[in-house]
This record gives structure tokens, sequence and C-alpha cells, in this order.
């Protein structure tokens, strides 16, 4: 029988058990490699000159007092990249799987470019225009500092309402106008007649507004180029080593071949790194250019200003009710910022497609657009589109039940999609594989004691504060890059190599992966050697992201230890002078049936090599699914949320190690409710000047602004993946969104607060509640 088809776990640190990350024992004293780590012979320093302006003209660039600075080596500029026949980074921001497509090539009016370094025309505060190359790191600082640019500035629009508006300062010259994609989906007319049939309506406009990842470990690249085999080799750490490889060829106008890309440790992702960076590829164009290695380290403030952000989502969505609450129509907009360069239009296209979530909308109608903006790009962030969609759905819910008298879980109740139903199609023909979502409902109910929650209520009152308790329902869309290439070799040493494309940022694969080879060969986890981070010996696959890692992963693992037992099976029959078919294999040992006569795997492995390779594309999605339920305190007087309780059940399918995925909905817990309270990237409407560029500023969340969590795994099997796995890395975040938002109107229900836009900040709760008067709270500083 295939591995594939296994649904046993009888190992002791095999598929299905908590057991410790084994990498950490390393990690902790400072045994892990970063990119800045990395240090090549005479190797030389670039720093990058970006712009000050959010958008303007570069009329001229003086590099001469930059390169009289002692130490200084060269500056290059974006006309010296021109004049080299670079060109725009290669990205890949259409969306290309046939189950979540939304936005056809049809939809798009054009795709912004994104050159690595401006030439004649900056387009957001952070934008490179020059690069200083010295013998030191302080050396090259101090040339930039001493650069001299001359610059036109332009109006910059910052909101993606007002660029898309008639008439707005536009980033492209030939463009009709900031709108780059206008897609429209679903039933425009079967939604408009069920809202015409409905006895309520409810109607939400709101942004869920931009944050970024802020990793641990601040990007860092070094270059380096091999005139004798004609190849760049780039150390960077990036959430897949593939996009990098393709975003610098297509730069250096090289095929990909000529380009490799190796990383060890990548401190932190959460989407923010998948794509490639402009730093990537000039770091090898300057080593080609100096003969000598370049290598360059962000600071905290570049990467506020110039990592790519998250999320910037204006939506205008409507739910159709009829007089007992069944749900009959769902229609809306969302208009996504993209920034200044299109580099992925995946979250607006994701959110697009189930934006009706987990409840049964007979008509639904979603247009959604996506616009240019002079800030820095944004691309998929932990959960791309999905908890916006969700935050709207689950505050739709909660408005309706309040404004028109129903219980607000039984309303819930009464729309899911029920288990009985799938696998279901949803409006926009995105098909869901399976799932109960009753079941994770109620369960969340229990964990968290809703019925009990009256009581906690009143001994908040007692005690000045207005407690409130959330429930948001939540679906993931897993994609992602659907091919992955495992190889996994056994030496008669006593260890097993698996090769695999997929590249860790604190998820744990050295450990879960190396789990299901312990099930299936009956190996140690300690003989298991994950291999990953250089693209000559990985060849390919997606990295890390859409929570694609293990789930494809472990197919072509599955495939690839399958042909390992068989070749493994003729060694030993061969070795044990029996027929193939009497041998059979259990516990790392080829066993003649009926016997005690047995060959150990590695004991094979020394007579003929032993390994297996697999190489798959599987564009089947997956659909994780859960629900989270959160307590806040509010002190009227300073309008201060604290966060009292939070409990979450997620349905992974099949969990690998639970202990794991614990950290991870966790972690994710964390950024949701970090961004429902607290982190924003704040651009200054007027100037286009980030003013939350730096940790004084964009409040990340600490430990002790958050409570224990109580979280549960649900495991109904995905049937559509042979081992019944599901994604397990983005949940946390998904549904915290809603959760937070609909515990603070709750707890300010009594006192005429409806709605109130992220980040819940002191101040904005605080002059919700002094307005509170009916209807819902307009932010001052929401895009118009």
């Amino acid at each position: 029988m295939s591995f594939l088809q296994s649904r046993t776990r009888t190992a002791r640190e095999g598929f299905g058990k908590p057991v410790l990350r084994k990498e950490d024992a390393r990690l902790l004293v400072g045994g892990g490699c970063y990119s800045d780590d990395v240090n090549l012979d005479g190797q030389a320093y670039a720093c990058f000159v970006r712009s000050p302006h959010a958008h303007a003209l570069i009329r001229r660039v003086d590099t001469a007092a930059a390169l009289a600075t002692l130490g200084v080596i060269a500056v290059l500029t974006g006309a010296d990249a021109a004049s080299d026949g670079v060109k725009p980074l290669t990205h890949s921001p259409m969306p290309g799987n046939p189950h979540e497509d939304m936005i056809r090539s049809e939809a798009v009016a054009f795709i912004a470019p994104h050159p690595p370094i401006a030439a004649d025309r900056a387009r957001f505060v952070g934008e490179i225009v020059a690069i200083v190359i010295a013998d030191t790191p302080a050396a090259a600082r101090d040339g930039a500092e001493r650069m001299v640019v001359e610059w036109t500035p332009l109006p910059a629009v910052t909101a993606s309402t007002v660029a898309a508006a008639p008439g707005a300062e536009r980033l492209y010259d030939g463009t009709a106008s900031n709108l780059c994609v206008d897609a429209q989906v679903g039933d425009p007319a079967a939604a408009d007649l069920a809202f015409s049939r409905a006895a309520h309506v409810v109607r939400l406009e709101t942004w869920i507004h931009r944050v970024t990842g802020v990793t641990m470990e601040p990007r860092a690249a070094v270059g380096a180029w091999d005139p004798e085999n004609g190849r760049y080799h780039i150390y960077a750490g990036a959430g897949g080593l593939g996009r990098t490889r393709t975003g610098v060829a297509g730069a250096l106008g090289v095929p990909e071949s000529a380009v490799r890309v190796i990383a060890r440790e990548v401190g932190g992702n959460f989407g923010t790194r998948n794509s490639c960076y402009p730093e990537f590829a000039l770091v090898a164009w300057a080593a080609r250019r100096l003969g000598r290695p370049v290598k360059w380290t962000g600071e905290r403030r570049e990467a506020f200003l110039a990592d790519y952000h998250g999320r910037d989502l204006v939506s205008h969505a409507e739910l159709a009710l009829d007089a007992e609450g069944t749900f009959l129509g769902f229609r809306g907009v969302n208009t996504s910022n993209v920034g200044a360069h299109a580099v992925s239009f995946h979250p607006l296209n994701k959110g697009m497609a189930i934006s009706s979530t987990v409840y049964h909308v007979p008509a639904v109608s979603m247009r959604g657009r996506a616009v240019v903006t002079n800030t820095s790009p944004t691309t998929p962030y932990r959960s791309a589109g999905r908890p916006e969609v969700m935050f709207v759905m689950e505050r739709l819910i909660d408005l309706a039940a309040r404004r028109h008298g129903f219980d607000r879980v039984e309303l819930r109740r009464k729309n899911l999609v029920p288990a009985s139903a799938m696998p279901y199609r949803n409006g926009f023909g995105v098909v869901y594989d399976s799932g109960d979502y009753r079941a994770a409902l109620d369960r969340t109910l229990a964990l968290a004691d809703w019925a009990g929650f009256e009581s906690r209520r009143a001994e908040a009152r007692r005690r000045g504060r207005y407690r409130g308790i959330g429930v948001a329902n939540y679906l993931e869309l897993n994609t992602g890059f659907p091919r992955e290439r495992a190889h996994i070799t056994v030496h008669p040493e006593g260890r097993v190599d698996l090769v695999l494309g997929t590249l860790s940022s604190g998820q744990g694969h050295a450990t879960s992966f190396a789990q299901l080879l312990v099930e299936w060969l009956g190996v140690e986890l300690a003989e298991v050697r994950l291999v990953t981070g250089d693209t000559d010996v990985t060849v390919t696959g997606g990295g890390a992201h859409s929570a694609r890692a293990l789930r494809l992963a472990a197919i072509v693992m599955a495939k690839a230890s399958d042909q390992i037992v068989e070749k493994g099976t003729r060694i030993a029959a061969k070795m044990l002078e029996a027929a193939e078919a009497d041998v059979e294999f259990v516990a790392r040992r080829f066993r003649v049936k009926g016997t005690d006569r047995s060959v150990d795997l590695y004991e094979a492995a020394a007579q003929a090599p032993l390994d297996g390779l697999s190489d798959e594309t599987n564009p089947l999605p997956s659909f994780p699914y859960g629900c989270a339920v959160c307590e806040v305190e509010v002190d009227p007087e300073t309008g201060v949320v604290e966060v009292v309780r939070y409990t979450t059940v997620d349905d992974c399918g099949r969990a690998v190690n639970p202990m794991i995925l614990h950290g991870q909905t966790h972690g994710g817990i964390a950024q949701g409710v970090g961004q429902a309270l607290w982190e924003h990237c704040h651009y200054d409407a007027d100037s286009g000047q980030l003013l939350s560029a730096t940790l004084m500023d964009y409040a990340v969340p600490r430990a002790d602004m958050l409570p224990p969590f109580t979280t549960e795994i649900s495991e109904v099997p995905s049937t559509s993946h042979p081992l019944g796995l599901r994604g397990g890395g983005e949940g946390g975040t998904t549904p915290a969104l809603g959760a937070v938002v609909n515990a603070i109107c709750d707890a300010l229900a009594e006192l005429g607060v409806e709605h109130i836009e992220m980040p819940a900040t002191p101040e904005r709760v605080w002059h919700a509640i002094r307005n509170a008067g009916g209807g819902i709270l307009a932010p001052s500083n929401r895009p118009s």
C-alpha cells in the first residue's frame, strides 16, 4: 500500500505527535546562518539612496561628493542601470490557478512595472534612486548622505479611493487612470433581484488598513558574479528562492539557470518576503560591475519604508436577509491598494473568491478593483485577502443581528453551509471540498464559555469596565505555487537526506517534515536531514506561502518514500535470497514474511543506491476553517481595550505536529489582534510620508499585551488531499479582525456604538464612546 493511503500513527516521533522542534537547539545557541551572517572574500558594502518624496521627477543625480568620500568605491544610478540594460523585476501578479481565478486578463488595464532602481521618477518614499558602494558599511552610509539629487515634486496619492477618482494624479504616463484592475464576478442580476426581495439589508463601508510583517530579521543580501561560468550568486533569505531567482533573472536579462540563490535561516516572513526585492537584483548587478561581491544589510527604518506591505482594502458591502434571517444575497466592491508597482493581485483575487465565506448565500456579486498609489507595493500577508473579507462578513452579520433583533450566534448557525452539502460550490464558482463548520462554531463557543459570559460582563461593570464578547467564523483558500519536488536519499551510514524546494522561516520544517519519514520509513527523527535553500540543489519548488509547504511536500515525499521501499524490497530480496513478493517492509526493516530473516534499511542502502524522487504539480486548493471567540474589556475613561480571553478552534485536516500547529496559531492570533488594535502603516495623505517608520511609531504587540490563548485543533480530513491535510499556518490570523472588533462593539453597544474602524486605538475608542448616539462611527482618517 502506498504511504499516501496510510492513516497509521504508530511511530513515537512520527505523524501526529507533539515533537519538540529539533532545529531549536541549534538556533538558540546562535548556530543559525542568516543573511547578514554571510560574508565573502573581498566583499564591498552597499548603501541605497532612497527617495524622500512620495512622487517626484528625478532631474539630476550628482555623484561627485559621494565619490570623493573616503572609502567609497563606486556610485551607481538609474541611468547606469538603464545603460546596462537592467529591466523591471519579473513578478507574478496575476492569479494562475483555475480553481480560484477571479481576475481574468480582460479585467486588467495595465500591470505597473517594478524597476529595481528609479531612473526618471520616484513613486514612493523609500524607492531606490542610487547605490553607494564602499569598503565599509560606514563609508557607504557617509557617501550616501553626500549624494545630491535634484527633484521636481509631484502631487502624491496614498489612498486607493482617492487614486481611483477621476482627475487624480496619475502615477504612470500613457494610462487612462490609476485603476489597473476592474473585475466583476458572481451574478449581479441575481444579486440585485435578491436585494429587491429582502426584508432586511445591512451595509458596511470599511477600510482594512495597511500593515507590514516586521520580521525579526531585517532583509540582507550578498551578490557575487562568477565570470568563469557566467553566473550570478545571491545569498538572501526569502519565502522561497524560486521567485527570487525568477525576479533577478528577469531584471538582469539572463536565463534563470544563470542565477543561483542561496539561503539558510530566514528570520520571519509572513508573506512579505515571498516576492523578489529590488535589492537582490541590484547587489548582483553591482557585483558584476565592480568585479567583487557586494553586501547590503537593511536597517529597520528601511524595512518599514521599503518592505512590501499587506492588506489595505476598502470594502463597500451589503447583505440581504429575509424576515426570518436567511441570507438571500451579498454584493460589494473591494478596492485594493497595490502600491506604486504591481507585485501581486492575489489578495484581491482570493478575497473575491470566498467573499461569502462559510455561509450559504444564494446570490452573490463582487466587483474587485486594484489601484496604484504612491506607497510601498503590497503583497500577500499572512492569509492574503481572507482576513479582510471575513471581517466584512462577520461585521455585517453582527450589524444585522443588532439592528433586526436576531441572536448573533443563531443567525450564524442558521446560514452556515452544512456538512451534508459538501462538496459545496459557492456563488463565485469555488468548490469547498469538505468541512463541518457548525461543529467548529459550537466547540469554540463551548470552550469560550459563551453561555457564562453575562456574569463576566456584570462583574466587569462593577469594576467600571465595559466587557464584550465577539465571535467570527472563517474559511481559508490555500493554493500557492502548485509544483513541488522531493528527493530522498538513504545513506548507509545511517542518515536520510530530504531535498525539498520549500524554505522555512520559523515554521519548524526540519521537525515536521522529518516526522513523516519517521512514520513511513521507521528511521529516527535525528537521522533525517532536511536540505533546502539552494536553487542548484533543490532544482524547483514554491517555498512556503499559502500554507503550501507541508501540504504539497507531503505528497511528493510519500511518493518518493514509496519508491525507496520498492527499490529496497528488490535489494533485500536478493540479499535474503527470497522472492520480492515475500518481502514486506515494517519499521525500517525488510522482512521475509513469516520468518525472522530481515535486512535493515541502511543495510540495503549499503548494497546499492537507495533513493526516491517525485516531482508533482497539484493545483487543487485547500480549505482550512474554524472559529474564534474574543473577549475584551474597555476602559471608558481612556478608551484602552484589553483582550482578556481568546479562544479558537482550527481545522487543519490532519495535524502532523500539533505542538507546532498550536504555535503557528498563537503567532497568527498575535498578528491578527495586532492589526485590529495597534498596528498601522500610516501614510500622511498630503505628503505621502510614512509616519510609522520606526518601532516607536509602529505598535507591534508585546507578550504582556495579550492573554494566554485557548486553542484546539479539529481534524476533519480533507477529501481533496490524499493524506487528508489542509493548511495550518494562517488560521490564527484570519478570524481575528472580526472577532476583536465584534467584541469591542458588543462591549460598547449599550452606549450606542455600532461599529468602529481598525486599528481600535484608545483615541479612536474614546472618541467613539463620547460621540456615540447611534449609527456607524465614521473614522476621521479612512480614505474617502
